[in-house]
């Protein structure tokens, strides 16, 4: 029985996750991503104010913004719901006894100089632009 479970599980993953749109190079290039988040560095320390539990002690490395876009679930289509501008930021900031928990990174999706929202990295698809997110040498990290 767990055998059989398995295997039709295996298979409606295979059937959904063909179900995705894949983007076409000129379909990217025709998004609209909004204009470049000039003030991006107080805009994420501000979003980053109510998040943090010392936001005072937080400690900020930012990569400068690049074009990216979020996209639906690929049993959804995996259309593009979300054009703008990706900010990678590390952040250290001191936990609730007093020490620093470590650079951890975050990724904001920016629009019209606001954050839109915040994500990971999304298995299902492979997109251009993190590939570009992927290469954090430069960033602080624990």
């Amino acid at each position: 029985m767990i055998k059989y479970r398995n295997l039709v599980f295996a298979l409606v993953t295979i059937f959904v996750s063909g179900c995705a749109t894949v983007l076409k190079p000129e379909d990217i290039a025709k998004l609209d991503y909004g204009p470049f988040p000039e003030n991006y560095e107080s805009t994420v320390k501000d979003y980053f104010n109510d998040k943090l539990r010392d936001p005072f002690s937080a400690q900020y490395s930012f990569r400068k913004p690049f074009k990216g876009y979020l996209r639906s679930a690929p049993i959804t289509g995996g259309k593009v719901r979300q054009p703008g501008w990706v900010v990678v930021v590390s952040i250290n900031a001191k936990n609730g006894f007093g020490g620093y928990s470590g650079w951890k990174i975050h990724r904001l999706l920016m629009r019209d100089n606001k954050v839109v929202e915040e994500f990971g990295g999304n298995m299902h698809f492979s997109e251009p632009w993190l590939k570009q997110d992927i290469e954090l040498a430069d960033l602080p990290v624990e």
